[in-house]
């Protein structure tokens, strides 16, 4: 078996504090309420994430069952 480098709960804080610095980052640059910003960053993230593994990621694996 291969070993990832990072486990399931390293990536969910690696993720965390990437929101966190973007969400800073944007409060700095817009104003607002650093959760509210968080929130929105997070969404954005997710949405982003989604779309990439429906639209890119699994019509390659569709092709290779296919195949």
């Amino acid at each position: 078996m291969s070993s990832l480098p990072l486990n399931q709960e390293q990536l969910k804080n690696f993720i965390l504090h990437h929101v966190h610095l973007w969400a800073q980052e944007s409060v700095e640059e817009h104003g607002g309420e650093l959760w509210e910003a968080m929130d929105v960053e997070f969404s954005s993230f997710y949405i982003q994430m989604a779309d990439k593994l429906r639209n890119e990621v699994l019509p390659e694996f569709y092709k290779e069952e296919a195949a």
